[in-house]
């Protein structure tokens, strides 16, 4: 199965895409032109530039494809579940996931919550405030993913 990766080289998207490949599955990855792709190199990435506003580069990124992960992050969650309920609403299934802090290997960057962690085990972290937060382990956010595909 050929499915198109959107966000492939950000932290999740990583691995999903491995995930998505231990299954079988043909990987086409939509990135900007100043993404770093280091990462999915020896994943046997295709790799197609573009943004996913364009939708030009979209369609023919998504072209022979049959499924379609949009990881590429904006973290005004809104606007991308604005667009994914009203493409319900006209039939497309989708499934919407939330990931609040995912947490492991690969947070290159890191990510606000890896950094937060790394300040903290650093002695850096000059406040302490008491909050409830969802973490979870990038390998079981990008685990699921993996099931909706079957290889090809």
């Amino acid at each position: 199965m050929r499915v198109l990766v959107t966000g492939a080289p950000g932290f999740i998207g990583q691995h999903v895409v491995r995930a998505l490949r231990e299954r079988g599955s043909l990987i086409r990855a939509l990135v900007r032109s100043t993404a770093d792709v280091l990462a999915l190199k020896p994943l046997d990435v295709e790799i197609c530039q573009g943004k996913v506003l364009d939708q030009a580069a979209y369609v023919a990124a998504g072209r022979d494809c049959e499924a379609i992960f949009h990881l590429a992050a904006d973290y005004r969650l809104w606007t991308a579940e604005r667009e994914v309920k009203a493409a319900v609403r006209a039939g497309l299934p989708a499934v919407t996931v939330y990931p609040t802090m995912p947490i492991g290997p690969g947070d290159r960057r890191p990510t606000a919550g890896g950094q937060m962690i790394i300040d903290f085990m650093q002695g850096r972290l000059l406040l302490c405030v008491e909050m409830r937060i969802n973490v979870v382990a990038v390998q079981d956010v990008a685990d699921p993913h993996r099931a909706t595909c079957s290889a090809a």
